[in-house]
């Protein structure tokens, strides 16, 4: 045999010797070499390498010593561990050393601390068939202690034991599978998912032996390999799944359990699963507010809407959250827990406020005040006072008896007052309704009676109404507190006593003695002028029971827009009462006219006097201007920009169709109206093309029906009745067995033809 030498090197390039390629050196180099620096992250990986190169060692041995007591008939089936409540598996005893035969070549010869703890669950029913291995010797602390499954609490179905809390797993009943009891969700049984989740999660667990929960799982029958399967079908929502966590704040689909965080997610998922066909195209709508529970954080594991679970499951989650032990919980934690505190505290205190006992108190910043508020200092006026008492002291809210019986009476005195009209010169009416005369000269319009008296009067007299009533109110005890006590005169004092006596007085009282009464107090309350004094800036009674009158129970206070009709109805009031005190001075002293006597009192109903009136009528031209010059925010609001067929009508939609079919339903009603009067007769009148219509007659009563060039009409003037008359229906309706006429339905019949 020769030997051939190897071949001269190219020059310029050096030979390769085994060991020393460049590849070779830099492994080398990187490995081997102790003073080469490495990061934290090396390190690391150097270290896990090493240990899982020493656990592969040992894997043989404990699997081996793992099967030999597996063959021990001491093992219960499979389904006794995972029973409810706590069961335990006896395991077999440890052999003692004289008792050991000797280790041969497949047995190892020492064992695993944990080989007798991790296979004392495992059914021989479900133990792959090995050769039988003598016993080995178990020098485990736990080894004479059984493997006990327990629930996990408050779980029913939820079980744990020793081997599986080293790694924080749990096996569910529900699902068949494990699930991680700190992250509350699913975790494959695989070695490298339960591996991958307990290091990228969980470091506290890296000491767990593989082979122990292996052994474990092996026992456990039913138990899927992968995530479970859960059913996304149905309407009706998933049962609650105990150990999984619970999400709220969702969006659900209608048709199926799905769930997703997107609103704009569902449409795309409903034309996917096919929910929009002819049928469901209505009945699909996405639900709000939906609770549910994912078995993972991957997207192709979707969350399913559940149903709603004990109140001990979800106490037990908010103290999962929050942590169960104090001892456990980090710094950021336990501040994390005194917020939560502090804001439950905040909850409490806001579901005991009651806005009724609000009381008004003055702001800090004037400028956050609307500018009626920085005008008429209502806020100070009222400052410290009950919002509930106050909206009492003038008989709003709860209609007492004392509101009701001034109702009646003081309709009839202003009801008289407007009667005077009739009997007062034009001047006086002009002057009485002249509020500024040096600057606008005499109104030429009079103080006239509204157009429809009777209804307008009603709503005139509801605002003296409650300023009487403000005036009478009187507190139990006599304690002010929490009241508005408004300054008075002793002639004032005097006439509201008397007013409040004929008032709870028992018996009708007489309208004289009441208008007398009433008329009084008008007279000292506006007949007069109030001062402004340091100690009582706010000392005229109108103005300030208008403050008081002017706040709401919501503890807000009325707008510019309306307190308008408030002061205007206050106003005219104060008018109509200067007539008719007018009329009773000229009543008493006829040597002068009424013009004469109104000139001694005018200042009272007139601008710039420094009276009540010449307040009221300086704050209606400070609150005019602001209704008329303020932006309102609109009644209409436009929700199609492109052909403007839909609208907000004060918050309400409404769209154009719904417009157009108004008249349609009106028509519609007024055809049904007509037919049921005519008892389902058709009675029509045929009428030429063109009638005779004089646009410019103003003669009172003027109808183109009675225009005797439409001799039409006139000769159907009584059609209808004589019809009606021949019906044998409508006939015994309207006319008694008797020949009497029946009253009744033919008044029925009439309001309803009008």
């Amino acid at each position: 045999m020769s030997f051939q030498s190897p071949p001269p090197p190219s020059p310029g390039k050096r030979p390769v010797q085994p060991g020393n390629s460049p590849l070779h050196q830099k492994r080398t180099r990187r490995t081997d070499d102790a003073n080469y620096p490495r990061s934290p992250s090396q390190e690391a990986d150097r270290t896990r390498a090493a240990l899982e190169q020493e656990e592969s060692s040992e894997e043989e041995q404990d699997v081996a010593a793992a099967r030999q007591l597996i063959q021990r008939p001491l093992f219960q089936q499979a389904s006794a561990p995972l029973s409810s409540g706590s069961q335990s598996c006896p395991r077999p005893r440890p052999t003692t050393a004289a008792s050991a035969p000797p280790p041969t070549a497949t047995t190892p010869s020492r064992p695993h601390p944990n080989a007798g703890a991790a296979t004392a669950a495992l059914p021989p029913a479900i133990a792959p068939p090995l050769a039988p291995a003598p016993p080995i010797a178990s020098t485990s602390s736990t080894a004479d202690q059984p493997i006990v499954f327990r629930l996990v609490p408050p779980y029913d179905e939820l079980v744990t034991c020793n081997g599986l809390e080293t790694c924080g797993l749990a096996y569910s009943k529900q699902l068949h599978c494990l699930i991680c009891i700190s992250c509350a969700i699913v975790v494959p049984t695989k070695q490298g998912a339960i591996t991958d989740h307990i290091r990228k999660l969980h470091s506290t667990y890296l000491n767990f032996k593989w082979d122990i929960v292996k052994v474990i799982l092996q026992s456990i029958d039913p138990l899927v390999d992968n995530y479970p399967d859960i059913d996304y079908t149905g309407t009706t929502p998933h049962p609650f799944v105990q150990g999984l966590s619970m999400q709220h704040n969702a969006y659900g689909c209608s048709h199926c359990r799905i769930v997703s965080t997107s609103e704009k997610y569902l449409p795309k998922h409903h034309f996917k699963q096919k929910h929009l066909d002819e049928h469901a195209r209505k009945a699909v709508k996405v639900l709000n507010n939906v609770t549910y529970q994912q078995i993972s954080t991957q997207r192709q594991y979707p969350g399913f809407r559940i149903e709603r679970p004990a109140p001990k499951y979800i106490i037990r989650q908010q103290q999962a959250e929050m942590g169960d032990a104090e001892q456990q919980q980090q710094p950021q934690e336990k501040e994390q827990s005194a917020f939560d505190l502090g804001v439950a505290t905040l909850l409490a205190e806001a579901e005991k406020f009651d806005e009724t006992t609000a009381r008004t108190t003055g702001p800090i910043d004037a400028r956050r005040l609307t500018p009626l508020l920085n005008r008429t200092q209502w806020l100070s006026i009222l400052e410290d006072r009950d919002v509930g008492k106050l909206n009492q002291q003038s008989g709003i809210g709860a209609r007492n008896t004392r509101l009701g019986s001034l109702t009646s009476h003081l309709y009839k005195y202003f009801d008289h007052s407007v009667g005077l009209l009739s009997k007062s010169e034009m001047l006086l009416l002009q002057k009485i309704n002249s509020s500024d005369p040096e600057h606008d000269g005499i109104n030429n319009k009079p103080l006239e009676r509204h157009h429809q008296h009777k209804t307008t009067l009603k709503s005139y007299v509801l605002p003296i109404n409650h300023f009487l009533c403000w005036l009478m109110f009187k507190p139990a005890d006599n304690n002010w507190d929490g009241y508005f006590k408004y300054s008075t005169s002793t002639e004032l004092t005097a006439a509201v006593d008397n007013l409040r006596t004929l008032i709870n007085s028992t018996g009708d009282i007489p309208q004289t003695q009441f208008d007398a009464a009433v008329h009084k107090v008008f007279l000292n309350v506006w007949h007069r002028k109030w001062p402004i004094v340091r100690d009582d800036p706010w000392n005229d009674p109108t103005a300030s029971f208008l403050a008081c009158h002017a706040l709401k129970d919501s503890g807000n206070f009325l707008t510019a827009t309306d307190l308008t009709p408030i002061l205007a109805r206050i106003m005219r009031a104060m008018q109509f009462f200067t007539l008719r005190h007018v009329h009773s001075l000229s009543n008493a002293n006829r040597n002068l006219d009424q013009v004469s006597h109104f000139n001694t009192v005018a200042t009272y109903v007139q601008a710039k006097a420094g009276t009540t009136y010449s307040f009221l009528h300086s704050l209606m031209q400070y609150a005019s201007a602001i209704s008329q010059h303020s932006q309102a925010m609109p009644r209409i609001f436009w929700i199609d920009h492109k052909l403007y067929t839909a609208m907000m009508y004060s918050g309400q939609a409404i769209t154009l169709d719904q417009l157009r079919q108004i008249p349609h339903r009106i028509q519609d009603a007024a055809a049904k109206l007509w037919s049921e009067l005519q008892f389902g007769m058709d009675l029509r009148v045929d009428y030429p093309q063109f009638l005779s219509d004089n646009l410019v007659e103003m003669q009172p009563g003027y109808c183109f029906l009675d225009d005797t060039r439409n001799d039409t009409f006139a000769a159907k003037k009584w059609h209808l009745f004589n019809e009606l008359m021949k019906h044998p229906i409508a006939s015994k309706q309207f006319v008694l067995p008797n020949g009497a006429t029946h009253a009744i339905a033919v008044r029925k019949w009439l309001q309803t033809l009008a």
